[in-house]
């Protein structure tokens, strides 16, 4: 029987590989290359409340790339094709931040209407606005050196609320504005732990 080539050994020890997901060598090689699939056996629990605190970093994330119109509009729409109940859409969209699924369903009726004229203008003129930073640099760089100093303690525990609250206090110190109760923190948690 001829020798097996190189290429058929290796694609072998692959394929073996792969179906059992342990380290496999080939001993007719002298090159002693092992091959190994790395596969998680846990799977993600997408279920999990924790998994939405992602998904509102990776919506802050978008909308600062993106107009959150055209966000939240495909993401109802999404949803909705997949029959999910406009309520739990909507509390979904509010929750991670995006518009409203009353305002997203007036968007796709007419982007599915064919308007994309009226879709892509909003007459809004998009975000020409400075960013919070921007605007108080000084916050900025007194929030830089709250985490390093946070950090470099000993316990070494930071939360980004104590962060956002930090911010909140240095506005409001640094406005003169006094805070009503009840209002929002000026920074959102979720819009700190994006900029950590």
């Amino acid at each position: 029987m001829p020798k097996v080539s190189k290429r058929k050994s290796q694609l072998h020890a692959a394929r073996a590989c792969r179906v059992s997901n342990v380290k496999v060598s080939d001993s007719s090689e002298s090159s002693e290359v092992e091959y190994r699939m790395d596969i998680d056996d846990e799977e993600l629990r997408f279920k999990d409340k924790i998994l939405l605190t992602d998904i509102g970093d990776l919506a802050e994330m978008g909308k600062s790339k993106s107009d959150t119109q055209y966000l939240s509009t495909l993401l109802y729409i999404s949803l909705r094709f997949f029959n999910i109940k406009w309520e739990d859409v909507d509390d979904y969209l509010k929750n991670i931040g995006f518009m409203t699924a009353k305002t997203s369903h007036k968007w796709a009726t007419v982007f599915i209407e064919g308007d994309y004229e009226e879709f892509s203008s909003d007459l809004r003129g998009g975000k020409h606005t400075d960013s919070f930073y921007d605007a108080f640099p000084e916050i900025e760089a007194d929030a830089k050196a709250l985490i390093i100093q946070t950090c470099s303690q000993k316990s070494g525990e930071f939360k980004t609320l104590d962060l956002a609250q930090f911010i909140d206090e240095k506005y409001y110190e640094l406005t003169g504005i006094k805070k009503r109760s009840g209002d929002d923190l000026i920074r959102s948690e979720r819009s700190c732990r994006l900029d950590v």
